[in-house]
């Protein structure tokens, strides 16, 4: 530090000594900054990168060169040609070396596509220096099929678009949905044709998983007294309890049953009758 006496320098010399003093400490901060590297973010910085630029050819369904970078262990491991990732070492991982190839190389990575940025590249680089940190449960997923989950979560359930179309055509307030206890009586009645026992009601409402109405409509489904009940459904609701007239109604009420259990095709069910 350049140092001065006020005792015997005039105001604009001390203001040109302070400029030169500032300029000075200016010039040596890069170096002193130099061996503090900014600390990489995987899941911000070097995720999207692999994701977007690498999984398409080295993901969970196609593994080029025997190469997988979706999962922490197999990204870790050696592949066909040598350690893919050493931690601390960036110049002497595989995986840095084939993105940092001349652009004009036949071995460059990406093979699709362009080459990665200077900033990607560096990014990879600075990740791999500072010991390639990435959480064990993460697992990667390709740009294409983040997109196509997006898509998917996007598109209503099949009972919220029969809840939108109720409420189009219907006039005045909707009713809430069922209770616990209403809906349990009301599927079992249904689809079982009976009310449910004591036990089987005290399972399902102290149930708390949030799937819990599908698995039980999934079990009843699956259930001896389904096709019964909606054979008699259909039967008497439906064809007005017409049969015995053209066909046996011991033989229809078999069919019927038959049927459901098998999950016959709407379709296929009204050709056969």
């Amino acid at each position: 530090m350049l140092c001065y006496d006020p005792r015997i320098m005039t105001r604009e010399d001390t203001f040109m000594q302070l400029l030169k003093e500032a300029a000075a400490i200016l010039l040596f901060l890069p170096a002193l900054q130099a061996g503090e590297e900014t600390q990489i973010d995987f899941v911000k910085q070097v995720k999207p990168i692999l994701e977007k630029r690498c999984l398409s050819c080295h993901g969970s369904e196609k593994q080029k060169g025997k190469l997988r970078l979706d999962l922490k262990g197999a990204a870790m491991e050696a592949g066909n040609k040598g350690n893919v990732i050493l931690p601390g070492n960036a110049e002497e991982s595989a995986l840095f070396q084939r993105i940092n190839l001349d652009r004009t190389h036949d071995d460059i990575m990406p093979l699709k596509g362009d080459p990665l940025s200077e900033t990607e590249l560096e990014t990879i680089r600075a990740w791999i220096a500072q010991g390639a940190k990435w959480p064990d449960d993460l697992v990667l997923k390709p740009a294409v099929q983040k997109v196509e989950e997006a898509k998917a979560s996007s598109v209503p359930s099949l009972h919220e678009r029969i809840d939108a179309l109720i409420r189009t055509r219907l006039k005045g307030k909707v009713a809430p949905g069922a209770s616990d206890k209403d809906f349990l009586r009301r599927v079992y009645l249904d689809f079982a044709g009976t009310i449910p026992s004591a036990k089987e009601a005290a399972t399902f409402l102290v149930d708390k998983s949030p799937d819990k109405r599908t698995k039980l409509l999934d079990t009843l489904m699956n259930g001896p007294g389904y096709g019964r009940a909606m054979a008699n459904a259909f039967s008497v609701m439906l064809l007005e309890r017409r049969v015995g007239r053209d066909i046996p109604g011991e033989e229809w009420h078999r069919y019927l049953e038959s049927a459901f259990e098998g999950n016959k095709p709407w379709d296929v069910l009204m050709q056969d009758i």
